[in-house]
């Protein structure tokens, strides 16, 4: 009996193979002659060059190689951002992305569960990061105005709310 290979596969049972520079140039290349969507279309026309699904390119490009993409680590500025804009629209990584500019869903999801999470589960610093409301309910989230006059610190915990992780 042969030796069986243990490469992580996706639900179709194709192997998980780590994205080349050849294969970011050729969706780059694409993007530039085309716009970006209709990933099947560019899947299917590279044919043997780029072995890769529809999704899976459009989530490469998304995720990785949108020339917005800010890949610089996060500022206090933006993880207080994060923290406030958390608490207020919960685990809604899409929504939370689109008002910090340059950042993707995923950097912002994934910043949260391994870095905030575990800052905010901290009782000292949770107390202090937690205590963000908005003054005027009725107002719209905030986008990146540091100076947006409707975040107040207010104590949250004498109101019987806790942090939300």
């Amino acid at each position: 009996m042969g030796s069986r290979s243990h490469c992580p596969r996706d639900k179709h049972g194709r192997k998980k193979v780590a994205w080349t520079a050849f294969e970011d140039q050729i969706v780059k290349d694409y993007v530039k002659n085309h716009g970006a969507g209709k990933w099947d279309k560019l899947s299917k026309e590279t044919g043997e060059c780029l072995k890769r699904s529809g999704n899976s390119v459009r989530l490469r490009w998304l995720n990785y190689l949108r020339p917005d993409i800010n890949t610089s680590s996060i500022t206090e500025y933006e993880e207080d951002l994060l923290i406030r804009l958390h608490k207020l629209l919960g685990n809604r990584w899409s929504l939370i992305a689109r008002r910090i500019p340059g950042r993707t869903e995923n950097q912002v999801k994934n910043y949260w569960n391994s870095t905030l999470k575990k800052k905010l589960s901290q009782k000292n610093l949770c107390e202090e990061l937690c205590n963000w409301t908005l003054e005027d309910s009725s107002s719209p989230v905030p986008t990146t105005d540091q100076d947006d006059p409707h975040w107040t610190k207010k104590n949250v915990y004498e109101e019987g709310q806790a942090c939300q992780g």
